[in-house]
């Protein structure tokens, strides 16, 4: 099976640029499901709101299932922000830290 570099990563580009916090994640539940229709499979959604989509193999035995999820969570780089106010972490070559300052 041969992995699809820039499939994978057009797809993670397009999670990330959906904000989807705990509790409001309807817009990126509906491009996971567009996009598993589009890749031949029928989704459904759970009365909890999680996206189940079946793809039948040819035995029933040793059977896979994948789980997810689709809330993005808040984040904190070691309490830094850099000075531009992004969350990237220092960059270790250099060995500099002198464009970071710390939150605490």
């Amino acid at each position: 099976m041969q992995i699809d570099d820039g499939y994978l990563v057009a797809q993670l580009e397009a999670l990330l640029a959906i904000d989807s916090p705990t509790g409001y994640t309807d817009e990126v539940v509906r491009h996971c499901t567009l996009e598993l229709r589009r890749l031949g499979l029928e989704p459904e959604l759970t009365r909890r709101g999680a996206i189940r989509a079946i793809r039948r193999g040819g035995r029933r035995k040793a059977a896979r299932a994948i789980v997810a999820h689709l809330d993005t969570l808040g984040g904190e780089w070691f309490g830094a922000t850099n000075t531009e106010g992004g969350m990237n972490p220092p960059d270790q070559s250099s060995g500099s830290t002198e464009e970071w300052s710390h939150s605490r």
